[in-house]
């Protein structure tokens, strides 16, 4: 599925907060999500701005909060160079 919905575009960027066949969980502590409690962590307390920095960081963390629950997923069409998110 994730494949298909960029295969022959550029341009595209697809981020889930976990696999099809996991749940995505919340949590009343964080207030958010898990996935968006780290991605807004990682843009506004941490400052990251490459795309990549930034799953890589919500991937670690949403892992530890989630004890391997949760994986987040990115697939973007842009193989070559780094994105930034502004």
């Amino acid at each position: 599925m994730f494949d298909a919905m960029g295969r022959g575009q550029k341009g595209r960027i697809f981020m889930s907060s976990c696999r099809p066949d996991e749940l995505s969980i919340e949590s009343q502590d964080l207030k958010h999500g898990v996935y968006t409690h780290y991605f807004l962590e990682a843009l506004q307390k941490k400052k990251i701005r490459k795309l990549n920095d930034v799953h890589d960081y919500v991937w670690q963390k949403v892992r530890e909060f989630t004890n391997e629950a949760m994986h987040p997923l990115l697939n973007t069409s842009e193989k070559e160079g780094a994105l930034y998110i502004f």
